[in-house]
């Protein structure tokens, strides 16, 4: 291999983008996996307390102002941790750079439109019961 061609790989694995965001990756993926664990514990604990709820006890359970904050907390946090470990799988191991930006695409809008829906949903059954109670009170 002569110095010309040793060069130019040199000055094309400066380029990559990897190098270049991995540790601000790193310390996103770790940070929203220290937020999920107050989640994660509220979840567990509420499946403990209430481990045979029929559908209108789970819509009473959410209606309650500090679960109402704890599920959108995990969906929120739990779907971006989710869409951070599938973005590395994406930057590793699809190769053609169309189908990687398609792959993005249907990664952030499938991530945060289900945020979206799970919010309006949790906020949406919180009204409805706090409604119905408030009114027939």
């Amino acid at each position: 291999m002569a110095l010309n061609e040793f060069k130019s790989d040199i000055a094309k694995a400066r380029n990559l983008g990897s190098v270049k965001s991995g540790t601000n990756h790193y310390i996103h993926q770790r940070f929203s996996a220290l937020l999920l664990i107050p989640a994660v514990i509220w979840a567990v604990y509420s499946i403990y307390i209430y481990p045979q709820l029929d559908g209108v006890s789970i819509f009473g359970f959410i209606s309650r102002p500090i679960n109402t904050i704890f599920a959108i907390y995990f969906a929120v946090v739990g779907l971006y941790h989710g869409m951070l470990g599938v973005k590395v799988i994406i930057e590793d191991y699809v190769y053609s750079e169309k189908t990687k930006t398609l792959s993005f695409m249907v990664l952030y809008l499938s991530c945060y439109l289900t945020m979206a829906i799970a919010v309006v949903s949790i906020i949406s059954i919180h009204i409805k019961f706090f409604l119905q109670t408030t009114l027939l009170s």
